[in-house]
């Protein structure tokens, strides 16, 4: 392969990495993404004990979204579906739980919106 093709190809390949580290980065990093593993049975049967859920900001949540928080109630992160708005507030509940959740998060005290998750991921980690 020619030199400038290499140097072409290597910057390119550079680039997407920064690119990705930049968008995959967790919190504790400085990035925004949030990397949970789940435990317990309240969102099943969508997500079970150790799947790895990961999470963005979103410009807005909706009814529906899947999202995670840290309980003040259960002084640990919590990720449940909004179920429904009380003002600014959300009302959230676990999908496999029959009452809803006391806490009511803002927008701001949500740690973002699912994107994709893995089953059985957080085991690994």
């Amino acid at each position: 392969m020619p030199t400038a093709a290499r140097v072409a190809v290597l910057s390119a390949l550079a680039a997407l990495s920064l690119v990705a580290a930049w968008f995959l980065a967790p919190t504790a990093l400085g990035g925004s993404t949030t990397y949970l593993s789940t435990y317990g049975t309240s969102m099943e049967p969508g997500f079970r004990t150790g799947d790895l859920a990961v999470l963005r900001p979103a410009g807005s949540y909706e009814v529906g979204d899947v999202v995670s928080y840290l309980s003040a109630d259960l002084e640990t992160t919590v990720m449940h579906r909004i179920v429904d708005r009380d003002g600014d507030r959300f009302v959230t509940q676990g999908d496999n739980n029959p009452w809803l959740d006391e806490d009511r998060p803002a927008a701001e005290d949500l740690h973002g919106a699912l994107w994709f998750s893995i089953p059985q991921g957080g085991t690994a980690l």
